[in-house]
């Protein structure tokens, strides 16, 4: 498919050997295919060279990461599979993420011929219930779902000191930036996009609390953001915390994630990890 081979260029997984010995990487955009040149694909990060005629096999999940891929599967039906993403793990491959760690691939390795598609995308950090697609139809309806606000998720976080109310709403404009983090402002300015969290303070204790949070709008880090922006970043967030969080994992889970299927409303929630069980843990003693 094209959306295939586009992501297999993006990474530079495509390449063409001559007979001289040369290898050119296959870059997006267009190319000549020269006379001398045999293709060499390489999707799914193992190092091979194809005589011509000759197949290349990609590398497969070994037993081992297969049983642990299928622990993480919370739902699964004829349309769709919802899975709880350890934190770490990238939604998507990349040039800089090994392809044992995106999410993306790890499903489609599985599924074999079965095309599996990503409808929405969790930070890499962020662990929690994440929706695949079984096929186009249910990619398309979910897609179209998620943009029209008919998909509910709640999320459960882990902050560094309190918010003044015990519960409300989060207003702002998120705008990107090139190469730094996403800045959050009060007013809308070119580039930036409206983004809404509703949370909730489930309890408080010593300079941390536990709260729920339900983004109304999918802007990249928003949660994170957002509660940056009134004082309390999430624990584990270097990026937008302190820096003395670099060694701890962000403490922020998709708890909960309901959508529509054909079936009706599916709701399913995600156990949380060991680091925030253990942070539970604490509150609860």
């Amino acid at each position: 498919p094209f959306s295939a081979r586009e992501r297999l260029m993006r990474t530079k997984q495509v390449k063409l050997q001559h007979e001289d010995g040369r290898i050119q990487t296959v870059r997006r955009g267009a190319f000549r295919l020269e006379k001398t040149a045999t293709w060499v694909v390489v999707p799914h990060g193992v190092v091979a060279r194809e005589q011509p005629g000759e197949e290349v096999v990609p590398r497969l999940p070994s037993a081992r990461e297969t049983e642990v891929f299928k622990s993480w599967v919370l739902y699964k039906d004829q349309d769709a599979i919802v899975i709880n993403k350890p934190h770490e793990f990238a939604s998507q491959m990349g040039s800089k993420i090994p392809k044992h760690r995106a999410i993306d691939w790890i499903a489609q390795a599985m599924a074999g011929e079965e095309p599996v598609r990503l409808v929405h995308r969790l930070d890499k950090e962020t662990s929690g219930a994440m929706i695949l697609a079984r096929n186009r139809e249910t990619a398309v309806r979910l897609t179209s779902a998620f943009a029209e606000g008919h998909v509910r998720k709640e999320y459960c976080a882990l902050v560094r000191g309190s918010f003044q109310e015990d519960e409300g709403r989060i207003e702002s404009f998120l705008k990107p930036s090139a190469r730094g983090p996403v800045v959050s402002h009060s007013q809308k300015i070119p580039g930036s996009q409206y983004a809404c969290t509703e949370y909730q303070i489930l309890r408080t204790q010593s300079d941390t609390s536990w709260l729920s949070l339900w983004p109304q709008t999918g802007r990249k880090h928003q949660l994170r953001v957002h509660c940056a922006s009134l004082g309390c970043p999430v624990v584990g967030d270097s990026r937008y915390g302190s820096q003395d969080d670099t060694k701890r994992p962000l403490h922020l889970h998709s708890r909960v994630v309901s959508f529509p299927l054909r079936d009706g409303l599916i709701r399913v929630a995600a156990p949380l990890p060991i680091h925030m069980i253990a942070a539970q843990e604490l509150f609860s003693s």
